[in-house]
């Protein structure tokens, strides 16, 4: 399933970036998270509760950023299981600096498959539950940056 957005936030590219590869502004805004850590080079594990439909329940996964190129652009995937099935997705984020006013749009695209349960029940509400968490996400990072300057 393709997984696509545009989202303006109203941070500098620069410090939109810093927030998306900041582990403490990750953690207080990606929707429903426990847990998050670094286990490696832009790594991590994480543990949060999600529900789509009624497929609920505490999911552990790992994301890894690739083809780092601050502050435009980066490769994301992200595996993750629990007990209603298991999700993989690869993606790309770019960011855009719109017309020196201090606003940045991220650009998501990727792929995302996903197996167990939540394929079988929650397939045909992925696509909008990944839209509102994307939304959710976004929404913490420009939060949360901003209380941090």
């Amino acid at each position: 399933m393709k997984i696509t957005g545009d989202f303006k936030l109203k941070l500098s590219q620069q410090e939109t970036w810093d927030a998306l590869t900041d582990i403490d502004v990750l953690q207080q805004a990606i929707p429903g998270v426990d847990s998050i850590e670094e286990i490696g080079p832009n790594e991590y594990s994480a543990r949060m509760n999600v529900g789509i439909g009624i497929v609920r329940g505490r999911f552990s996964g790992r994301v890894k950023l690739s083809e780092l190129d601050e502050p435009h652009s980066y490769r994301m995937a992200v595996t993750g299981d629990g007990p209603g099935g298991w999700i993989k997705g690869d993606g790309v984020l770019s960011l855009e600096e719109v017309d020196g006013t201090g606003t940045t749009k991220v650009s998501v695209e990727g792929d995302t498959q996903v197996g167990g349960l939540l394929a079988r029940v929650g397939q045909r509400m992925i696509g909008n539950a990944s839209n509102t968490l994307m939304k959710q996400f976004f929404a913490g990072i420009e939060k949360a940056a901003s209380a941090r300057a």
